[in-house]
């Protein structure tokens, strides 16, 4: 990602090849190992304007520890059937 003309390294990348695979997750440009879960979630704006992204990676390290990524924890408890009308379902699980 360019911006202003020097280069950022990406918050976060998520790259899946299809919705069997594992997904190959970087956070600042650090490729993520060890993934037990990931969660991403964006939602438009709501009427305050607020543009929720909710982030939660967890990993577990080769000591037997538990390494957690989190950013917005809650953040995505508004109302999502104001996005409803209409709504389809691209795929299933």
């Amino acid at each position: 990602m360019k911006t202003g003309g020097k280069h950022k390294t990406p918050l976060l990348q998520i790259d899946l090849d299809d919705i069997t695979s594992v997904p190959r997750v970087l956070y600042k440009g650090e490729e993520i190992k060890n993934k037990v879960r990931v969660d991403f979630s964006y939602l438009t704006g709501d009427e305050y304007g607020n543009k929720p992204i909710y982030i939660d990676i967890v990993t577990h390290r080769e000591d037997g520890t538990v390494r957690r990524i989190s950013h917005n924890q809650g953040a995505i408890g508004i109302d999502e059937r104001r996005f409803g009308a209409g709504l389809t379902d691209e795929g299933t699980l």
